[in-house]
């Protein structure tokens, strides 16, 4: 049980910040990380950099910034779970600010921040968002970014998750609710996230505080995200929760979409043997654009109707495998529950023999 704590009361006005930035061999994106905060430094604010067991020239990146640097190693590959919680525990600030390597503030981000956290003391944490001029050119980088961008923009102010790309929480919000979950294969800024709701912590969205990204994404990354590292692992939390929050990746409209997706298939598979099924087929995915329309507005005014065109099966794709993954994630969190209520049976068999 998590202990209640009253966050509420805040005796003084201004309060220092710690920056945390986990790396594993990004040390590009470091360089340009570090060289964003340099150019919008915060009076004040600490940062620590812990290096995953990098392999690259991240010596280099770290000897050659222009503002000081705490560097914490972990030694090994331990994942960004354990480094950020690393980070944490040797932070001095009051306010911690998780940034990913391959993000770069802009001037005002730290500030608003702060500005945020003097101005309401009731506030427990809150997140930010990328903005929509990614630093990588190819396709699937800026329809990425650009839909992280709008599912940023369009949600409520009120938010029920984590996200360390561009986040930051109280230290004593952080420690009292025992930071990341390390386990491999969890969604761990998720979970923490809702950790804090079950507890009352208020987290901001704030759309106006924001980040340029500079990953480089590409279309079998794309997919084993959505599937392997977020889709599956989000579907088992959703399952042990047992609610569906209307919020970010999974307000009502997007698994609305997802439904009409997979009837937009369905009808085209079994629109080979009957040929009526194809109008319920194109029914559908005229559903899905009329759904999904003020998100092509939003890549039309940005990048134009030949990018509208590219980007519309890739948000198809995208539901297909939102729906593939929820299925799976159903199953395996099934295929747990029944192994756990299995080996409870046994072992109740056993006490009574």
């Amino acid at each position: 049980m998590t202990p209640m704590i009253n966050f509420t009361f805040r005796p003084v006005a201004f309060y220092t910040v710690s920056v945390i930035i986990p790396c594993h061999n990004a040390a590009m994106e470091l360089r340009r990380c570090l060289a964003a905060l340099a150019a919008g430094q915060c009076c004040g604010a600490e940062y620590i950099i812990v290096d995953d067991g990098s392999t690259d020239d991240i010596d280099a990146v770290l000897s050659s910034a222009s503002i000081p640097l705490t560097t914490i190693r972990t030694g090994a590959r331990r994942g960004s779970a354990v480094a950020r919680n690393r980070g944490a525990l040797a932070a001095c600030g009051d306010v911690l600010v998780f940034l990913d390597a391959d993000t770069c503030v802009h001037p005002d981000t730290l500030p608003k921040i702060i500005a945020a956290f003097c101005s309401e003391p009731a506030l427990g944490a809150l997140i930010g968002a990328y903005d929509d001029q990614p630093s990588e050119r190819n396709f699937y980088s800026q329809y990425r970014n650009l839909l992280h961008c709008y599912v940023h923009r369009t949600n409520s102010r009120e938010a029920c998750t984590f996200w360390t790309g561009c986040g930051a929480v109280w230290r004593d919000v952080f420690l009292a609710h025992g930071g990341f979950n390390e386990s491999p294969g969890n969604v761990d800024d998720i979970e923490f996230g809702r950790e804090l709701t079950r507890n009352g912590v208020r987290i901001d969205l704030r759309s106006d505080i924001q980040v340029t990204h500079q990953k480089r994404w590409t279309f079998y990354s794309v997919l084993k995200t959505d599937l392997l590292l977020r889709g599956i692992p989000w579907t088992k939390l959703i399952m042990r929760e047992r609610r569906i929050p209307n919020a970010l990746n999974v307000t009502y409209r997007n698994r609305a979409t997802v439904a009409l997706v997979s009837f937009t298939v369905l009808g085209c598979f079994v629109g080979l043997w009957r040929p009526e099924m194809r109008e319920l087929s194109l029914a559908c995915f005229c559903a899905v654009l009329w759904t999904n329309r003020s998100f092509y507005k939003f890549l039309l005014d940005r990048r134009g109707p030949e990018f509208v065109l590219l980007a519309v099966p890739a948000h198809l794709l995208h539901f297909v495998v939102c729906g593939l993954s929820f299925a799976i994630g159903s199953a395996l969190f099934a295929f747990s529950e029944a192994q756990t209520a299995a080996a409870r049976a046994q072992a109740i068999e056993a006490d009574a023999d």
